[in-house]
């Protein structure tokens, strides 16, 4: 594969739905949705407001224009239905690398199995933005 450099890429911060959540002290971030029309590759933050963002809600990216996507390696849960008929959603590209040895439908602990589910895109494990 090409490497993605950061540059080429579009943070879509300003056009999702974040909030912060406070967990026995354990401050983290959530996105509930996403209301952008970029086209071109986005990067899904790492942090919001300086708290990391570990979860995608249930329909956060559906049916968004989305055609190519990086998902941060700190995202610990996807909520199902998270990329629902994004339908030009083409790759996704995963920071989190599949273990060797896992079966093709591996998914990370903690992502539902339906994350991606009526989303066709192809899924790029262990991808790595060069800054």
């Amino acid at each position: 594969a090409l490497p993605i450099y950061s540059q080429w890429a579009r943070d879509i911060s300003e056009y999702c739905t974040i909030v912060t959540m406070d967990d026995m002290d354990n401050e983290y971030a959530v996105i509930e949705g996403y209301s952008g029309d970029c086209t071109e590759l986005a990067i899904i933050p790492s942090t919001y407001d300086g708290v990391p963002v570990t979860l995608i809600r249930e329909n956060a990216f559906k049916k968004s224009t989305l055609t190519a996507i990086v998902i941060p390696e700190n995202i610990k849960t996807i909520e199902e239905y998270a990329f629902l008929d994004a339908n030009n959603l083409t790759i996704i590209y995963c920071e989190i690398a599949k273990p060797s040895d896992a079966a093709d439908d591996w998914i990370p602990d903690g992502w539902d199995v339906d994350w991606k589910i009526h989303c066709d895109a192809e899924v790029e494990w262990g991808y790595q933005i060069n800054k």
